[in-house]
């Protein structure tokens, strides 16, 4: 009898265990990849050797290569024959042999500023160091705060991938000082007057730099380099001066909309999710506010969420 107690109860809790893993909080989605092809080209043109008066140019093969060091690390040699007829290389780190999750969090402090902190998990199955994180802000002001040994600043908004908004970047100096190696983490704190909205993010790992031999590689090779094409993209919370402005009807109508994408990132759990998208009305607010904080502690929703909807107070 005992024994039929006991396998009944094991029974019950394995469904108890498959009930709460369903309705539980999916983990945040990983940053995203660019699929990023960096193979030897095919096809290439002869090198110009030097010019002879009878003959014309005088061409040599370069025979341009890539070949792979590391696959999980994303380390290559960029390979070629000089015009002295002597191998050259440089070495070259891909940035995405790196996977990273982002937690964030924003708060309103007493200065009616919005803190907004973030934790970037370098995860146990990358490849490399984390080397750089950059959040976009649709704001005209905020400030990143200054971290030891990382430069801190904004990217161009003439280049493309950062055109949109005020993108900052966190980036290492000084890797053998500061290492944010595989299973390790970093925190970094940016201030603003605007609320928190969705946001685009992005990381880069490894060693960006390409160590120089006095040689040009050829142009099939340079060609290759894929920019910030295999820099991972995701998305986070960040200050929006637009939903300022919005009225407090227009701002739940934003989050609505965003429900879906909210659970697509692992940020509210798909038992919530359809309470959530129906009582983000006026007239059910009150509701919302009241269990925010009990979904929180439950994780059903994530900090990123709790900001969001915790903003509408201030409407």
């Amino acid at each position: 009898m005992r024994f039929r107690i006991m396998i009944l109860f094991l029974i019950f809790q394995c469904f108890m265990g498959a009930y709460a893993q369903e309705n539980s909080l999916e983990r945040r989605t990983p940053m995203q990849k660019n699929e990023v092809q960096i193979e030897s080209p095919l096809d290439y043109s002869l090198g110009v050797l030097r010019e002879d008066p009878i003959r014309g140019e005088i061409k040599y093969d370069p025979k341009p290569e890539v070949i792979t060091i590391d696959k999980k690390s994303g380390k290559l040699w960029f390979r070629w024959v000089g015009m002295d007829g002597k191998t050259k290389q440089i070495l070259f780190q891909r940035a995405d042999a790196i996977n990273v999750v982002v937690l964030a969090k924003a708060q309103k402090s007493g200065n009616s500023e919005y803190v907004f902190s973030y934790v970037v998990e370098n995860l146990n199955t990358s490849g490399q160091e984390l080397s750089g994180f950059l959040i976009q802000c649709l704001c005209n002001s905020v400030q990143p705060k200054e971290i030891t040994n990382f430069h801190t600043g904004f990217m161009g908004n003439t280049l493309p991938d950062f055109s949109e908004g005020k993108w900052i970047r966190f980036a290492v100096l000084d890797s053998s000082k500061t290492s944010i190696g595989p299973g390790q983490n970093v925190n970094f704190i940016i201030n603003s007057t605007s609320p928190p909205g969705l946001v685009r993010t992005r990381v880069h790992g490894g060693n960006l730099r390409l160590m120089g031999i006095g040689e040009e590689m050829p142009t099939e090779l340079a060609d290759l380099l894929p920019g910030y094409k295999d820099w991972p993209y995701g998305y986070t919370i960040g200050p929006v001066d637009e939903l300022a402005a919005m009225s407090l009807t227009d701002h739940l109508a934003y989050l609505k909309s965003r429900v879906s994408k909210f659970q697509e990132l692992g940020w509210i759990s798909s038992e919530v999710a359809p309470w959530y998208q129906e009582n983000l009305e006026p007239n059910s607010l009150i509701l919302v506010f009241q269990r925010l904080q009990s979904d929180l502690k439950s994780e059903k929703i994530t900090t990123e969420v709790y900001a969001l909807i915790d903003a509408l107070r201030s409407k």
